[in-house]
């Protein structure tokens, strides 16, 4: 019984025509929320003029492991709609996927 609500709740949250989008994770078109944390850590370049750096960025990808078909891993890359992420955490909670991603922006 619990699994059911579970699994219609999914297809409400995970949904294009509610909360989702569709995006490109590593070449797949697959509905899921970004949500973009905007805490960004400038890291200050150690060998160019004062003020040149990237900003590290985190986001957090929500999406059904049924339609990735895979749990990315740790450390891992992931291309996220044409940007290159670097997998940092992976939460699995009732068939989402947490994946928290961070990507070097200049």
């Amino acid at each position: 019984m619990f699994k059911d609500h579970l699994a219609a709740d999914l297809a409400c949250f995970i949904n294009l025509d509610e909360f989702a989008d569709s995006h490109s994770i590593n070449g797949k078109e697959v509905p899921a929320i970004i949500d973009d944390n905007n805490d960004r850590q400038f890291q200050p370049s150690s060998n160019g003029p004062p003020g040149q750096g990237l900003y590290l960025g985190d986001k957090v990808l929500f999406v059904k492991q049924s339609d990735l078909g895979y749990v990315p891993a740790i450390d891992g890359v992931l291309d996220l709609d044409g940007n290159i992420n670097t997998v940092v955490k992976v939460s699995k909670v009732g068939g989402i996927l947490a994946i928290t991603l961070e990507a070097n922006e200049e």
